[in-house]
């Protein structure tokens, strides 16, 4: 599974996967510098927000790849083995747009319950 990581972050997806990695890091570090005793509605929504762009750039990747797939297909000049490693690099970004996601939303979560706590 590492080999089709490194192939989707330098060979296939380069602008997808740092985009995801941008916002995502983006979000990480917002986490890190957010002080939980002052925080505003904004600090939170910047995290959840930058889960969500990594999210949505990770689930872009996939209907792209689909579209290139299908033509490869219908040219009939393309093996299925090949087309099928293609659909497995395209889950990839998906996968890692989720991983910086979760990553967020758990960031939000506690950030919301320190709050209502308070």
């Amino acid at each position: 599974m590492f080999e089709y990581f490194i192939i989707a972050f330098v060979e296939k997806y380069p602008i997808f996967m740092s985009g995801i990695t941008i916002a995502g890091l983006a979000g990480v570090i917002k986490i890190i510098r957010t002080n939980s005793t002052q925080q505003s509605r904004k600090d939170r929504s910047i995290i959840l927000g930058a889960g969500l762009v990594a999210l949505f750039v990770g689930l872009l990747v996939f209907p792209i790849n689909s579209f290139k797939m299908l033509e490869a297909v219908n040219a009939e000049d393309a093996q299925v083995s090949f087309v099928m490693g293609g659909f497995y690099i395209s889950f990839v970004p998906m996968f890692y747009g989720l991983f910086w996601f979760l990553i967020s939303l758990a960031g939000w979560l506690y950030y919301k319950r320190k709050t209502t706590a308070d």
